[in-house]
């Protein structure tokens, strides 16, 4: 009907066939967002969905749309519901140069943040699989995170996620289940939302065709209950406490290679998530020296974790401690 009604708002290549601008992206027609009388009409739909109830929209390759069709969108649903979420699949940075190169138009991120309340993590994701492919070090990883605190809005929102539709299941590149639980930790304790892929709490290995039937393998989920239990406690504690959202976050030195420090603070208190990302041993030191012998409760088990002068053990499991400003 739409293609009746409005031939001239789809994308045609040289020959004026009806095409996209992305050649390997065989299964779909692209819309011409250069026809501005499509604005209307596109939004008139998603108005139709918002009017149904829906309380967010998350938009695929939101980065190769104009932004300001995006800000239009934004601005009329608004009309309807103010709490509305926006979630843009922003990305990789390599896609935005290819289509900037190819005179075809991209959005950066930061172009995206002005209509989206929260983008994929596209932006860092080469660095993040970089480490599992023995590409660059964790530290890459872990600096590439810290840059979005000063490159973004303020209140900008990342969408962390070890695994999704497009990219490999963590299960397949972590075997160790105790590491697994702590890059289950760290990314949810990350700055931001989390995002969680079906079956990613139950270990699921296998990457599932996105064009035939093949479902998730949830064998594992009983003896995998640990993962669950992180993600809720994890989502609770950031839910219920304003310093994740408003108190300073940041990583900090690694003085074991593969113990990952990631601290908030405000003026009450700090507190801190300690990931065993490599299966070390040794200390971290918490830039506490005050501390020493005194005892703290791990939040995501209830055991008690000692300090000794600001030294903390490194344990094989996730700890989240919180320590009050006196």
């Amino acid at each position: 009907v739409m293609l009746e009604k409005y031939e001239d708002f789809y994308y045609k290549n040289n020959s004026g066939e009806l095409a996209n601008r992305i050649g390997d992206w065989w299964d779909i027609t692209d819309l011409d967002y250069k026809n501005r009388g499509l604005y209307p009409v596109m939004i008139d739909i998603l108005k139709y969905w918002a009017t149904m109830g829906l309380d967010g929209f998350r938009c695929d390759v939101a980065s190769f749309l104009p932004k300001d069709f995006w800000i239009e969108a934004r601005e009329s649903i608004a009309k309807i519901n103010s709490d509305f979420i926006w979630i843009a699949e922003s990305v990789h940075t390599s896609a935005v140069k290819s289509m900037r190169d190819s005179g075809l138009g991209a959005l950066s991120d930061s172009e995206v943040f002005e209509a989206f309340d929260i983008t994929y993590d596209y932006d860092i994701h080469h660095d993040y699989l970089g480490y599992f492919k023995g590409e660059n070090s964790l530290q890459k990883y872990l600096d590439s995170i810290m840059l979005q605190e000063s490159i973004y809005p303020a209140n900008y929102v990342k969408l962390r996620a070890l695994e999704n539709h497009d990219q490999p299941r963590i299960a397949s590149l972590i075997r160790d289940y105790d590491k697994l639980l702590n890059y289950t930790a760290f990314n949810s304790f990350l700055k931001g939302a989390t995002m969680i892929y079906a079956g990613q709490e139950a270990r699921a290995d296998h990457h599932p065709d996105l064009f035939n039937v093949d479902k998730v393998d949830w064998s594992k989920l009983d003896e995998s209950k640990e993962i669950s239990e992180i993600i809720s406690k994890i989502a609770l504690l950031k839910k219920n406490d304003e310093i994740f959202v408003n108190g300073a976050f940041k990583i900090n030195k690694m003085f074991v290679d593969g113990l990952v420090h990631v601290e908030y603070e405000n003026k009450e208190k700090t507190v801190h998530g300690l990931f065993n990302l490599g299966g070390v041993n040794g200390y971290q030191k918490l830039g506490v020296p005050e501390l020493d012998e005194e005892l703290f409760t791990n939040i995501l088990t209830g055991e008690q974790v000692q300090i000794f002068q600001g030294n903390m053990p490194i344990y094989p499991r996730p700890v989240i401690i919180e320590i009050l400003i006196e």
